[in-house]
């Protein structure tokens, strides 16, 4: 990886960045056979992060007609993940634009 490609990287393991943090606990469920936590359980986990944020954050601004979509995700796998343990998700928002949130 380059450092052009790694700096982003960087900026979003500053948590100091994420304003809004939502937890999740693992369940034993989670575990894929070699007893990591199965990479298709991180999109569910941003899923419920990305819920708390809407809910707690966004709905209360916009009106209740507003429907929200994700139309774009993107995971870099950086470490394991194992199970027992706690997750923390962090909302990072770049921009807000007419139609969408970034």
């Amino acid at each position: 990886m380059s450092n052009a490609e790694a700096e982003p990287l960087r900026a979003l393991a500053d948590r100091a960045r994420f304003k809004v943090w939502s937890k999740d606990i693992l369940r034993l469920s989670d575990l894929d056979h070699q007893n990591h936590v199965n990479n298709a359980v991180h999109p569910q986990l941003f899923t419920n992060g990305r819920y708390a944020f809407i809910w707690g954050q966004l709905r209360p601004l916009v009106d209740q007609s507003n429907a929200f979509a994700l139309v774009k995700i993107g995971i870099e796998y950086l470490n394991e993940m194992h199970f027992p343990g706690e997750v923390e998700v962090g909302t990072l928002v770049r921009r807000i634009g007419t139609s969408s949130v970034t």
